[in-house]
């Protein structure tokens, strides 16, 4: 391709939006020394968020949901306008504009009609996902930046400072509300959830506390203090011993906390009992599971596998920032890092098997699924990838 026509395709992107690119412009929009592409084989790019919209230090935090059936990807952006694209080719579908930044990921009804999603004026949206007009919103008390947890027709999520809210999804009313500790000083405002199993709703707070909340009225189950468990003594203040993030069901007798000082953590959904922890992995950043096996990603220091009962499988260190939920899609994972974008590991080693390093990096957690990968820069660039054995470009 001619260097006039790479110039405006990527003038197009950024007056239309979501374009189709084709695989000759994604060249010039990769890092010089992306020679080869054993994974990651570029599909289309578009842009999100305009230069002259993006702050001094970009973030996005929201990652995109897919609705297969329609052929739709839903994601919120840091100017607080949220998307419905046409995930072939990335055609923007309709617009919302909610106001205020989202760092949200959104969440669709079993039906596929309704999106909910937060932002950072505490608005939980709910929209239809045919038009993207507003069928109502409710306000929290500050900003949400978790994914909100759909069980039936309750809706639960935990803003960033600390309180649980379970509402009816159909209407937007509050059912109940429980008000976590909030300590003084600086916290950690992860974008942290909940999780939900033996009809306890499940969450961790800033002071390093894990509840068990019972799901029909919010009162406590269980309580856990996980700060208990920081090394040492920290007379400055500096040890932080915030649950920050979200707390992931392994089966109905084991789920996952992490604490970011505290390290890693099993306990038992029912009773809150501590089965097994980890203190030596801390800065946990994000968390899955897959069949037998653990994933953890820890800010600066990698990601490692464990097996059920908390021992080490693998470690991959590799030069990194804060690193995403690793996702597990046809024995690979794929995480997105603050500084290097997304990376792809091998799901037995840990091996890089391949890395697309956009400017500034990448906060939110990357989708994947039907052999294709989506996600957001924090320069407000959305990437789709078909996803290969080997490719080169």
């Amino acid at each position: 391709m001619r260097p006039g026509r790479a110039l405006a395709a990527l003038v197009a992107v950024a007056l239309t939006g979501c374009v189709g690119v084709d695989l000759a412009t994604v060249r010039h929009l990769a890092p010089p020394d992306h020679k080869w592409t054993k994974v990651l084989v570029p599909a289309w790019h578009g842009t999100l968020v305009l230069g002259t919209e993006r702050t001094y230090n970009p973030f996005e935090g929201s990652t995109p949901a897919s609705d297969p059936a329609r052929g739709r990807l839903y994601a919120g952006s840091s100017t607080g306008r949220f998307y419905a694209l046409r995930s072939e080719d990335g055609a923007r579908l309709w617009t919302f504009d909610s106001g205020e930044a989202i760092h949200s990921t959104p969440v669709l009804s079993e039906d596929g009609s309704v999106l909910y999603f937060g932002n950072e004026a505490g608005r939980l949206y709910a929209l239809d996902a045919s038009t993207g007009k507003q069928v109502w919103h409710y306000q929290a008390t500050s900003e949400i930046r978790c994914r909100p947890l759909l069980h039936k027709q309750i809706l639960i999520f935990k803003d960033v400072r600390g309180k649980v809210h379970a509402i009816d999804a159909e209407k937007g009313s509050n059912l109940w509300l429980f008000r976590g500790p909030m300590p003084e000083g600086f916290l950690i405002e992860s974008s942290a959830g909940v999780g939900l199993a033996s009809g306890r709703v499940l969450a961790g707070f800033s002071d390093g506390t894990a509840v068990g909340l019972k799901l029909l009225d919010g009162s406590v189950s269980w309580k856990a203090d996980l700060s208990e468990y920081l090394p040492g003594d920290d007379p400055l203040g500096e040890e932080k011993a915030d649950v920050s993030t979200t707390p992931i069901v392994i089966d109905a007798e084991h789920v996952l906390f992490s604490s970011y000082k505290g390290g890693l953590f099993a306990l038992n959904p029912v009773s809150g009992e501590i089965l097994w922890r980890r203190s030596d992995i801390p800065r946990v950043s994000g968390l899955s599971t897959h069949g037998s096996r653990i994933f953890v990603s820890m800010a600066s220091r990698g990601v490692m596998a464990l097996d059920m009962d908390g021992d080490t499988v693998w470690r991959s260190h590799f030069s990194s920032g804060t690193i995403s939920d690793p996702v597990v899609h046809a024995g690979r994972l794929y995480v997105t890092d603050s500084k290097f974008g997304l990376v792809v590991l091998s799901i037995g080693t840990g091996q890089i098997l391949d890395r697309f390093t956009p400017a500034w990096g990448a906060s939110a957690r990357p989708l994947v699924r039907g052999g294709r990968a989506f996600f957001i820069s924090n320069g407000g660039q959305l990437y789709s990838f078909y996803l290969n054995k080997a490719k080169k470009l």
